[in-house]
Parts: C-alpha cells; structure tokens; sequence
C-alpha cells in the first residue's frame, strides 16, 4: 500500500547544495539598452511599461472613486 522510498533524497545537505551550484548556469546580464526589434530587451520594457500602467490606473480609480471609463466617458450610464 504505501511505499518505503523517500520523497526526499537522503544525503546531506552539502551535496544536494553541491550539485544545485555545478547545474546552475549563470545569469543573463541586465537589460538596460533600448534594442528595436522583437528582442528579449523590447519585451523587457514593453513589460515594465504595462506594470507602471496598470499601477496608475490604480492608484487612479482609487484617488478618485471611478474607473478609467467612467472618467473618459464610456461608461456615464453605470454610476
């Protein structure tokens, strides 16, 4: 019914940490130059840009009570 194997590699937990580190690959330097094109650098930024745009939006509809469709117009009929 149940099995006597270990979810959990027994051993310690140098050796576990040992082979984690010889996998690891380094990491990709920083995206911080304006590349145009559909690069990794161009998705980077369109990225950032929608999380500041979603956070103004926010913080927006919260300073004032309304959404961005009630402010521009869109929606006057839904209070």
């Amino acid at each position: 019914m149940f099995s006597s194997q270990s979810l959990i590699p027994l051993g310690s937990v140098e050796e576990v940490l040992a082979t984690y580190d010889a996998q690891r690959r380094e990491l990709p330097p920083p995206v911080t130059v304006w590349e145009w094109g559909w690069t990794k650098s161009a998705e980077t930024w369109n990225g950032r840009a929608a999380m500041l745009a979603v956070l103004a939006l926010l913080l927006l509809e919260i300073s004032t009570g309304q959404g961005i469709f009630h402010q521009i117009g869109i929606l006057p009929l839904f209070p």
